[in-house]
């Protein structure tokens, strides 16, 4: 990033007096209930992977055997908690998405068959095409239940087809509310979406988070020491960001955001529809049939702001400045080896893991390039399996249509 000659430049030092009073003054609440941290496991294994059943034991396999950590790794499993009878049926169903095969999957109830569940599903969706106020054009599924007269004024509105295979392999009778908690709780990225009550009014005239902008947690010379205090500083301004209504937002964004939100709000807060906010800082997009809906949305500056992101100089001159932060940003997140479409007991080890090196003085802020090298992990598999598994749910979906 470039500054103008005519910026006056902000000074590393000049924020040290906020720091030490931040860190005076700052108590980093946590919820006082006792919360989910991670998905669990084997409930994601049968809901976004089809795996239903144990296999014969003299399964034999189509594909090369993986070994049980390197299967852990690629499903989010905690090291050895995959049960023994299961690591060649799981890994020869890893090596079918992988290669995009339905061979080998004889005993494996995947996306690609039907399932006597998918038939009991108490969850029904709508596909749908929505326009964003840039224009872009997406297509997304409108989840209901069975049981209209008891819903929401507002939609849970999906964008991965695979969590809409997930919620639909849930047999038991939910409402609206309960699965975004749920969705929630398991890290899952989802949104929800209320109906304009001024249907006449065009979406350009409706706000959008771009246009919102967030100031970084400072400028810090190259080369700068940064302390617990500096960790202190940043949760309180990510607290003070959070505490606004309409950052329940970074709940329901899943990956990185919605883990760190959820260290400071709970889970509650993101069950409960689009708050008032959504009609001064919301998103909004024009439906099929002209309905104009929004939702609560962060800005990708609070986004960032809420990963610990700061601007570190990167020369001497003060003209040129790299982001690091905290944690990795979310579009770094979503990208990396670790991230399997949900939040793992994978995930949840390396975030306590990374929070006690910040606690005990081990661990600095890091710029983009070095956090992509450090999350890479079993990268390219991990990518291929979400870009399979997504494009057969989406395809089954469209055939499914319930």
């Amino acid at each position: 990033m470039y500054s103008d000659e005519t910026d006056v430049v902000p000074s590393a030092e000049s924020c040290k007096d906020v720091v030490r009073q931040a860190h005076a003054a700052h108590r980093v609440d946590t919820p006082s209930q006792a919360q989910q941290r991670f998905a669990d496991s084997e409930d994601m294994l049968r809901g976004r992977y089809g795996f239903v059943s144990y296999p014969a034991v003299d399964y034999t396999p189509k594909f090369p055997v993986m070994t049980q950590a390197r299967v852990e790794h690629l499903l989010g499993f905690a090291p050895g908690s995959l049960p023994a009878q299961n690591h060649t049926p799981v890994s020869d169903l890893l090596g079918a998405i992988i290669q995009n095969s339905t061979q080998g999957l004889t005993n494996v109830c995947t996306i690609r068959h039907s399932s006597t569940a998918m038939s009991r599903s108490m969850v029904r969706f709508h596909i749908v095409r929505r326009k964003h106020v840039d224009g872009t054009i997406e297509e997304v599924y409108v989840i209901k239940t069975r049981h209209p007269s008891i819903e929401p004024l507002w939609d849970l509105v999906i964008t991965d087809p695979v969590t809409v295979v997930q919620l639909l392999r849930m047999e038991e009778d939910h409402t609206i509310p309960y699965l975004v908690h749920h969705l929630v709780t398991c890290g899952i990225s989802c949104s929800t979406a209320v109906t304009s009550n001024e249907p006449t009014i065009g979406l350009s005239h409706y706000p959008f988070p771009g246009a919102r902008r967030m100031e970084t947690l400072g400028w810090i010379s190259k080369g700068h020491k940064f302390t617990h205090e500096h960790y202190h500083h940043y949760e309180f301004i990510r607290n003070m960001l959070l505490e606004r209504d309409y950052s329940r937002a970074a709940l329901l964004a899943g990956g990185i955001v919605g883990r760190l939100a959820k260290e400071a709000l709970g889970v509650s807060s993101g069950t409960t529809g689009p708050s008032l906010d959504v009609y001064e800082y919301g998103s909004w997009q024009e439906y099929e049939g002209g309905a104009v809906r929004g939702d609560d949305k962060l800005s990708e500056e609070e986004q960032d702001l809420i990963c610990g992101l700061y601007k570190v100089y990167t020369d001497d001159s003060g003209k040129q400045t790299e982001d690091a932060s905290w944690w990795p940003k979310q579009s770094v997140w979503l990208r990396c080896g670790l991230y399997t479409g949900f939040w793992s007991a994978d995930c949840e080890a390396w975030y306590q893991a990374r929070s006690n090196a910040i606690t005990t003085q081990q661990a600095q802020p890091k710029n983009a390039a070095a956090w992509k090298d450090t999350l890479k992990y079993y990268q390219r598999d991990s990518r291929i399996i979400l870009a399979n598994k997504t494009a057969a749910c989406a395809q089954y979906l469209r055939n499914l249509r319930v």
